[in-house]
């Protein structure tokens, strides 16, 4: 299932966290805090973007071409 979420928070692995309708966390890799994102949601409450509906203002270019 697709759901738009707003990423609020970084978790301490580096991926973005957001709460779904129901409020249970989602934890989105590749997302920053003030994102909008559309995010296919599994299971294990593990999401994975689909397209960035709109940037976070916190959001920069990665110093390293390797990133994501």
């Amino acid at each position: 299932m697709i759901e738009r979420l707003d990423i609020t928070d970084i978790g301490t692995g580096g991926d973005g966290i957001a709460r779904d309708a129901d409020g249970r966390a989602v934890f989105v890799p590749l997302t920053a805090p003030g994102d909008v994102v559309e995010v296919e949601v599994d299971t294990d409450g593990r999401g994975k973007m689909i397209r960035l509906v709109t940037p976070s203002p916190l959001r920069a270019d990665p110093p390293c071409p390797h990133f994501g």
